[in-house]
């Protein structure tokens, strides 16, 4: 099994607070072409409270490590660790100005997560608004050999699967709107393993554990282990 899909992963209330918290932190944000990053990781949590708002901070944490548990489950795994996550935002039309550091780069073409950093062994993506009602285009879609698989962006949607070659992937061109996601990989390697949550306090640890467990007792009600031409390959 290399990929699984979970809807409603992430409330809607959930998606809606951390897209007005990223909002308000890219504003005069660096972009590169189309797309504005957020990393979320590291020292960078730190000036990110001040920006996204603890609560938001505490509340994407909690979503990382809600997405961790789940792929230990989905994938049998006696342990994984944090990575890497960015918020990112993708829009169809944007300016050249000051804030543009790159205005001819481009995100479409495929790539292997693993050949851009070695230590990543799986990717999720956790999307935060739905494509035909936020923005058109910007589909997932992994570039197997019969045939491509294409996965549609949904508010809530998390779409997991493993780092490797077998997952040569691509996001379509967003034509018109925003597209926001948040991005993860996480690592079975503890050397390469980033401890993020040490950056919060203890309350704020403690908020992150609760929100952590929030619709764990549905996830598998939510499993959508069968859908056609995507789970087995």
């Amino acid at each position: 099994k290399h990929r699984v899909i979970r809807d409603k992963f992430a409330t809607a209330m959930e998606c809606r607070q951390i897209l007005g918290s990223s909002l308000v932190a890219m504003h005069h944000h660096y972009q590169i072409g189309s797309k504005t990053l957020l990393p979320f990781s590291g020292e960078t949590i730190p000036q990110l409270v001040g920006t996204l708002g603890l609560d938001t901070a505490i509340l994407i944490q909690a979503l990382r490590e809600r997405v961790r548990r789940c792929i230990m489950q989905d994938f049998d795994l006696p342990e994984l660790y944090h990575s890497s996550c960015l918020i990112q935002r993708v829009q169809s039309t944007y300016r050249i100005d000051k804030w543009q550091a790159q205005p001819m780069a481009v995100y479409w073409n495929p790539h292997i997560d693993k050949a851009n950093v070695a230590s990543y062994d799986y990717s999720a993506l956790l999307y935060l608004t739905t494509r035909g009602t936020h923005f058109e285009g910007g589909r997932l879609v992994f570039v197997d050999p019969e045939e491509d698989v294409v996965v549609e962006p949904m508010q809530g949607r998390l779409v997991t699967f493993t780092s490797g070659f077998e997952n040569l992937h691509r996001a379509e061109r967003v034509k018109d709107g925003t597209r926001f996601v948040l991005s993860m990989w996480f690592t079975v390697s503890k050397e390469h393993a980033q401890n993020d949550e040490s950056w919060f306090d203890p309350v704020s640890r403690s908020k992150i554990e609760r929100l952590a467990e929030h619709n764990a007792e549905s996830w598998v009600d939510d499993l959508l282990f069968e859908r056609e031409n995507l789970l087995d390959r």
